[in-house]
């Protein structure tokens, strides 16, 4: 009959040793998977969402830039020092869209939030911007300053997004 008693001693610490290196085993196999699938999420998280952020963080910094290009525009007292800022305004505008591009791209869950900033701020720049510039290079600043001081909600609605 077969007992554990019967068993050598050498053979029941050699069982314990096999068996405690199977459970060994196992944990770093568990352990080595979920740090694989943590650096999957995470190498995926730097990839797509720090990079969203990031453009979503370079757009918002455009439209205080549009801000500060509006009351220097106003401020500008030579026509050719007006012509340069509102190329400025014309680049920034378009740099503004490249990221809002950049971050729908890159964190699709908020397109919608970052297509409502991006008509926001077209609406800025095609409905509100104009008469602003307008007045500003006929040298009609007191009309011009109105004009931009009532802008300021509009564009501060516009970084008011993810």
């Amino acid at each position: 009959e077969m007992k554990l008693s019967n068993i050598k001693i050498l053979y029941k610490i050699l069982a314990c040793f096999a068996l405690l290196s199977v459970v060994v085993g196992v944990g770093l196999w568990y352990a080595t998977s979920k740090m694989y699938e943590i650096d999957q999420i995470y190498s995926e998280m730097l990839e797509h969402d720090v990079q969203g952020m990031k453009a979503n963080l370079r757009a918002n910094a455009r439209v205080y830039n549009f801000g500060r290009l509006s009351w220097r525009i106003i401020a500008e007292t030579e026509m050719a020092d007006m012509q340069k800022t509102s190329q400025e305004i014309t680049a920034n505008s378009k740099e503004f869209a490249d990221q809002i591009a950049t971050a729908k791209k890159m964190l699709p869950d908020f397109a919608a939030d970052f297509e409502q900033a991006s008509r926001m701020f077209d609406d800025i720049m095609t409905k509100k911007w104009p008469a602003i510039e307008k007045a500003t290079m006929a040298n009609n600043n007191d009309e011009a300053m109105r004009l931009d001081r009532a802008l300021g909600k509009a564009v501060g609605a516009v970084t008011r997004w993810p």
